[in-house]
């Protein structure tokens, strides 16, 4: 367990250590204050001295602080495996020194430790993801509705997880829909979306651009469309 001492007042140190009943770290960079840069190169420093010293086969990094980015990169230099607890949170400021170390951190990241897959109640493989966008699809209110209640008896007894395209859920507006097994949930992250389809049983779409994710990662797509600008996804048979 390595502090980086980013925070190093006591009030925002070690008392989470002690009220979170949270074991000592092993190590204190003692890195402290500076300019962004100043911070971030320190702690790069500090971190790889540590890491030469005391090899090891993951990093754990939390959070969205310097610390965090900081750490990351140096453990993919250093050619170890990163994981990162709270990935793929987005605010979409890039003024926020926090949302850049995120998409920083995550391009680099194997393991992902998110923020919403027990809070969906999901477990591997037996869930659909559902997208719709397309005005053939959503434009006429009752025409999606139809489509909505048959892609929801289709399914049996597994989850639907539809994260609504805002043109969709404009249609939608205030409809009372009697729907059993589609959870409608915010449009997700780039790294969110992805770690969803990656686990998922199937997905339904009507985006060119996700039947083209589904064939590279091997999942099963239905495309809700007559034609496709990509027959190679039909070809290589992932894509219905």
């Amino acid at each position: 367990l390595v502090h980086t001492g980013q925070h190093y007042d006591k009030n925002l140190s070690d008392t989470f250590f002690e009220e979170l009943n949270i074991p000592h770290p092993n190590a204190n960079l003692e890195v402290k204050s500076g300019s962004q840069a100043e911070q971030t190169g320190a702690i790069m420093i500090a971190f790889e001295k540590e890491l030469t010293q005391n090899p090891c086969d993951l990093v754990l990094v939390v959070g969205d602080v310097n610390s965090t980015m900081a750490c990351a990169i140096v453990a993919k230099k250093m050619n170890i495996k990163v994981a990162h607890v709270e990935a793929g949170i987005r605010s979409g400021d890039m003024t926020m020194p926090e949302e850049i170390n995120r998409i920083v951190t995550d391009s680099i990241t194997d393991y992902f430790f998110t923020t919403f897959w027990g809070e969906f109640g999901l477990e591997s493989g037996n869930y659909i993801i559902l997208t719709l966008h397309r005005p053939s699809n959503v434009d006429e209110e009752k025409s999606l509705i139809n489509l909505l209640e048959g892609i929801d008896k289709m399914v049996g007894d597994k989850k639907i997880i539809f994260p609504i395209h805002p043109r969709t859920k404009a249609i939608l507006g205030e409809t009372n829909l009697n729907l059993k097994n589609i959870l409608f949930v915010e449009p997700q992250g780039y790294l969110n979306f992805m770690y969803l389809i990656k686990n998922s049983f199937a997905v339904i779409t009507d985006s060119g651009g996700i039947s083209e994710e589904t064939t590279v990662l091997g999942i099963p797509c239905f495309t809700m469309r007559t034609t496709t600008e990509r027959p190679e996804t039909i070809e290589i048979g992932t894509n219905n």
